[in-house]
């Protein structure tokens, strides 16, 4: 997993993993970055395990992926997790700023397709689970990093040797 390319799009999520952290149990966020290169081809980007999905963690992921080289990003596309729980703020934000709720259109119009959703990162999301499903509860942060790694690592190889997923 790495950032060695210029990434136009990169997709953020995160979903949460039972870890024992301290002699408790308590879900973890598992940050996971999806680059679409300058080539075309998706990659993972990164991922890491965080307390939660506040501010102060997805600035720390992002600056790694930033000191390992992530640039050239054009937009960064996600779930506004929060945002959607309350929709009444949601649409008050969307009658504010216009141009940011539909700023995939600033985009060449064969790209909008893949690049309006988060569906890539719901997939990946998907498989995580299924593997993850398995240890039910991860005994510490690095183990759950290193199953979730693994299993991104896989993916990023059939996503490098497949087929270019935008015609850039």
């Amino acid at each position: 997993m790495g950032c060695s390319r210029v990434n136009p799009y990169v997709y953020l999520d995160a979903r949460y993993e039972k870890v024992r952290n301290n002699g408790s149990v308590i879900d973890m966020a598992v940050l996971v970055a999806i680059g679409v290169s300058d080539s075309g081809k998706r990659q993972i980007l990164g991922a890491s395990v965080a307390l939660s999905e506040q501010e102060a963690h997805w600035r720390d992921f992002l600056r790694q992926l930033q000191e390992r080289n992530l640039h050239g990003v054009k937009l960064f596309i996600s779930d506004a997790h929060e945002g959607l729980k309350a929709a009444p703020r949601l649409v008050a934000w969307a009658e504010e700023n216009p141009v940011e709720g539909f700023a995939f259109f600033l985009f060449p119009d064969d790209h909008w397709r893949r690049i309006r959703t988060s569906n890539v990162l719901e997939r990946v999301n998907k498989e995580i689970r299924r593997r993850t499903r398995v240890a039910t509860l991860f005994p510490n942060e690095d183990s759950c990093l290193r199953l979730v790694s693994a299993v991104l690592m896989e993916i990023s190889e059939e996503w490098e040797t497949g087929r270019t997923y935008l015609k850039m």
